[in-house]
């Protein structure tokens, strides 16, 4: 025979319940003060935010873009929380929500074309114009990288 639920209220008379609504409040407060210091279009893309204990906040962007653009803009919002009384928050980390995979199946990576001598000599080349600097280091192996794969990828 089967029970009966426990009613509603019970549930949300539950300690462990208040907590978390409490909790999801303060996240909510704290996304409108986000909101309201960050540009106009920015706000848009502010979904939510977590505060941690150890005083760090976690806002979550729709884009990578703006999760880029959001970066510019955390002095400004820690200076806003930390006047409105938000003493705890400390530093603030943005992260993209990663949009749900296409259904379908998976295309696999285009193989690269081969590099034409030309292209190979060319970044040499540059690798030697200056004398020992890191950037000439870095052309140097992408030269012999190139080098490598041409030699590879011959039909």
């Amino acid at each position: 025979m089967a029970t009966k639920p426990e009613p509603t209220r019970q549930f949300l008379n539950n300690p462990m319940f208040q907590d978390i609504h409490q909790r999801v409040a303060i996240h909510a407060r704290l996304l409108r003060k986000i909101k309201e210091t960050v540009p106009g279009p920015m706000a848009e893309h502010c979904l939510h935010c977590v505060a941690k204990e150890d005083g760090s906040l976690v806002l979550y962007t729709d884009s990578q873009a703006f999760a880029s653009q959001l970066r510019f803009h955390v002095p400004s919002i820690l200076a806003r929380l930390d006047a409105v009384g938000e003493t705890s928050i400390r530093q603030i980390a943005i992260r993209n929500l990663a949009m749900e995979p296409q259904p379908g199946p998976a295309k696999p990576a285009a193989r690269m074309k081969k590099p034409s001598t030309e292209a190979i000599e060319a970044i040499k080349a540059s690798s030697r114009r200056d004398g020992g600097d890191e950037l000439d280091a870095a052309l140097a192996r992408l030269g012999e990288s190139m080098e490598r794969y041409a030699a590879e990828s011959k039909p």
